[in-house]
């Protein structure tokens, strides 16, 4: 039994990358007396940079669910983005907004480029299960020849998002309208039951790494309440500016921190552990791939083997995977298929309409491979629970 109350000396091959200072990021946005959005001075946004770290800036508001009609519409402007950067705006948690996609949110999404940004809807369930529209296409600019970017330029665009809990058939649909052009998302079967609440209305960046866009509000009619922001709304803010706005962030991509750990206890009982911060890694970068191991010798598709334990998820960003169980190191990196090949295990990951599974996972030296399509469902809630992983070479 490995209980990991003192290091147990094992391998690990490029899974400690982040080697601190990190980079700063700079968060600036919140209540604004400027005019780029509206018909007067006085607006909320400004510069909002992707980051790991929860911030937001929002109104606290009676806590809504996937049961009550959402209603709310204004202007915005975007006078400026960067490669890579991206933010949200609409109803979300301050409770759980702590990773991309955002679990109990009904937003529209700005996702940029450098001069450019595009525009998506969606939502996310309290158990991460999310879903939503494509890049919308409408944009006025031929921005990488698809017709769904507009130009970051200070334009303003007219904007209303609704949500209606009885629409398709009662399973709940989000309308979203943009310049003139609406468009609809229904709730896949079952969501709205599985439930969301919300308690802020309005802006956070996509949380995960990256880079930062310039855009303002104004002009917005919430649930039958008129805000010109002709005075400061009073809105709450976290790490959205001022000096807690900026801070140094070391969730950076694909900068692993990973292995022992003698100071936490997040899956135990007691101090010490192994896990940290993975990040998915594809095939055509195995200069990033890394691991974390015991050597146990030389075993193989006919030996029976077992390991049960505790795992807590504590975040998971949207398209996220890691593997756990037995493996070769001479090809963890030969991952073509999906993952590497001499692997048996677990495959922690799956399509943001699910969350993640903790799924049975098997790839032989010749690259045959077994997933099953769905399995046991592991969201990111930080409870622990318990696991077994067993093989048996004269099973089936």
């Amino acid at each position: 039994c490995e209980d990991f109350d003192q290091d147990p000396g094992w391998i690990g091959v490029n899974n400690r990358r982040i080697t601190p200072p990190c980079p700063l990021t700079v968060q600036n946005y919140g209540y604004r007396t400027s005019n780029h959005a509206g018909e007067s001075a006085g607006e909320v946004g400004g510069r909002i940079e992707r980051s790991s770290i929860k911030n937001y800036y929002g109104k606290v508001i009676e806590p809504k669910t996937l049961d009550d009609p959402l209603s709310a519409s204004g202007t915005l402007a975007v006078t400026s983005s960067s490669g890579g950067s991206t933010m949200i705006f609409g109803w979300f948690n301050a409770d759980t907004a702590k990773e991309w996609r955002t679990a109990n949110s009904l937003v529209f999404r700005l996702d940029a480029e450098t001069g450019y940004f595009q525009v998506f809807f969606e939502y996310a369930t309290g158990t991460w299960k999310a879903g939503g529209s494509p890049g919308l296409p409408i944009g006025t600019t031929d921005f990488r020849g698809t017709g769904t970017y507009f130009p970051s330029n200070g334009e303003k665009h007219d904007w209303e998002l609704r949500y209606d809990p009885e629409g398709a058939g009662g399973d709940g649909e989000i309308e979203f309208t943009f310049d003139g052009s609406t468009f609809t998302v229904a709730l896949a079967p079952g969501y709205r039951e599985e439930g969301a609440t919300f308690n802020r209305f309005g802006m956070l960046p996509r949380l995960s790494s990256g880079d930062p866009i310039f855009v303002y509000f104004d002009d917005i009619t919430l649930d039958g309440e008129f805000m010109n922001f002709d005075d400061d709304p009073g809105w709450e803010g976290l790490r959205n500016e001022g000096p807690e706005g900026t801070y140094q962030d070391c969730y950076i991509r694909p900068l692993h921190d990973f292995g022992y750990s003698a100071d936490t206890n997040h899956a135990g009982d007691a101090t010490g552990e192994a896990g940290g911060l993975i990040w998915r890694i594809e095939a055509s970068n195995p200069q990033n791939m890394g691991y974390y191991g015991d050597d146990i010798g030389q075993l193989s598709l006919n030996d029976p083997l077992e390991v049960s334990g505790k795992i807590s998820f504590e975040r998971g960003s949207s398209d996220a995977a890691t593997l756990f169980g037995w493996f070769n190191s001479s090809t963890y990196t030969d991952s073509d298929s999906g993952f590497p090949k001499n692997f048996l295990g677990a495959f922690v990951e799956g399509p943001s309409r699910i969350g993640f599974y903790f799924r049975p996972a098997y790839n032989n030296g010749a690259g045959q491979r077994g997933l099953p399509d769905e399995g046991p469902y592991i969201p990111p809630d930080s409870i622990t629970r318990f696991f077994t992983i067993a093989y048996d070479p004269d099973g089936a």
